[in-house]
């Protein structure tokens, strides 16, 4: 059985959580690098996954920009509301999978995401992955467009859940409530 894995070194069912190696049955492309990267309004619930976000080109949507993978989004800008984000934000990247690869089986593989993450392939679903700081994969031989673009969507939340680890309960205040003394 020959595998071809296309690698993401950090993001978004475990197959494998062994570390990708080449050898003359394996071998990877490595993925990292700079992707479309869109943010949706702190806590707004499932606005792209209800608005088929994953079937858009998000390189058109106007608060668009890029990010490299790996990173943590968090970390990369001084603007608050991208340092202080909880919610849902979106990776895009488009690759070209040569024909060449047509007789291996193809994976997409993520070393972690932060906490929860859906993967599209070419506007399809390819699977789920709640956690955090775990590798995941997902078989996409099946969806490939072979010497044609293929869209790769991830969308990830990193709202902490007592299913994530680490585990937390996390619980969005407005305003008016951090404006009150219940803590003190």
């Amino acid at each position: 059985m020959i595998l071809r894995i296309l690698h993401l070194l950090s993001f978004l069912s475990i197959v494998c959580a062994l570390h990708v190696q080449r050898n003359d049955k394996r071998t990877f492309d490595d993925l990292s690098g700079l992707w479309t990267f869109v943010r949706e309004t702190t806590n707004t619930g499932d606005i792209g996954i209800e608005n088929k976000w994953f079937e858009k080109d998000l390189r058109e949507f106007k608060n668009h920009t890029v990010m490299p993978v790996p990173c943590a989004y968090n970390d990369m800008a001084a603007d608050a509301e991208l340092r202080d984000h909880v919610g849902w934000v979106w990776y895009q990247r488009n690759e070209i999978i040569s024909q060449r690869d047509n007789d291996f089986r193809l994976f997409l593989r993520f070393e972690s995401a932060q906490y929860f993450a859906v993967v599209y392939f070419n506007g399809k679903e390819v699977g789920r992955h709640v956690g955090g700081h775990l590798p995941f994969q997902f078989e996409v031989t099946k969806q490939v467009k072979f010497g044609a673009k293929n869209v790769i969507t991830v969308a990830v939340n990193n709202t902490l859940s007592w299913a994530t680890i680490p585990q937390a309960d996390f619980n969005y205040m407005g305003n008016l409530e951090r404006n009150t003394s219940r803590f003190e």
